[in-house]
């Protein structure tokens, strides 16, 4: 009997123990620096930053310092973001570049220009441009979103060679009035069967912007009738504030 007890004496001892080292408050050792290390590698492996030591890890004091190269900015961002989401990483030092790969302003400009074209919710009535400084790209335009804003960055940003991007894209007002003008300047032109050709395009040429009732056509055409005979078709048929034409001819671009 008495062996049983000193079982069960012992027994709750250890539970006892248990209990006072996972009470909250109890300090607890704290991970390496070693460790921490090579979780936030592990991260980036994770995330497809880290190819062949591209990236260098250092870990001092729970501070992670990341340097080496990435393919654009994206993949920069995500690197930060990947270290900061390992336990007792305090701060990250992001001093990651992105790859050149001898890339001119004119083809970073190209390629940004193609992801937009691209991008699924780019339509007529959005509009966007901007320039390539030294890898620096500046996105102007407007858009009907702020989603669609935040979008046209991420885009950039996933340019190979794009070292910044400003985002100086306008986000229009919100407004059943501007988007009943959008569709009747639309119809007013891709409807007509001079302009039969462009309609049946996946992007057509021709953008309509409205804010506060003034409609903006930006975009390029063949000629300058067509241009005449854009901002005519809309200045006739739609009830607007207003028409500005910013049409340009292919031959002036």
């Amino acid at each position: 009997m008495k062996h049983h007890m000193r079982i069960k004496t012992t027994f709750l001892s250890m539970i006892f123990a248990l209990g006072i080292a996972a009470l909250p408050g109890t300090a607890q050792a704290r991970l390496s620096d070693a460790t921490i290390k090579t979780q936030v590698q592990h991260q980036l492996m994770d995330q497809k930053v880290l190819r062949e030591d591209n990236v260098q890890v250092m870990v001092e004091e729970g501070v992670v310092r990341l340097t080496g190269t990435v393919s654009n900015i994206a993949e920069k961002q995500r690197a930060e973001k990947a270290a900061l989401g390992v336990d007792e990483v305090a701060r990250v030092q992001n001093d990651l570049t992105v790859e050149t790969a001898d890339l001119s302003d004119q083809q970073i400009a190209d390629d940004v220009a193609k992801q937009m074209r691209s991008y699924v919710f780019y339509d007529v009535f959005d509009w966007i441009e901007g320039d390539v400084q030294d890898g620096a790209v500046t996105l102007q335009g407007q858009v009907r979103e702020p989603w669609r804003k935040k979008d046209y960055q991420r885009l950039a940003e996933a340019v190979p060679g794009v070292q910044s991007v400003a985002n100086q894209i306008q986000v229009l007002p919100l407004s059943p009035f501007d988007d009943q003008l959008r569709l009747a300047a639309a119809r007013s032109i891709y409807g007509d069967a001079f302009f039969a050709r462009y309609a049946h395009r996946a992007l057509p040429p021709i953008h309509i912007i409205v804010e506060n009732g003034k409609i903006i056509l930006e975009g390029v055409v063949a000629n300058p009738l067509e241009r005449q005979l854009a901002e005519t078709m809309v200045r006739s048929r739609v009830l607007s504030l207003g028409v500005v034409n910013h049409l340009t001819v292919d031959t002036e671009t």
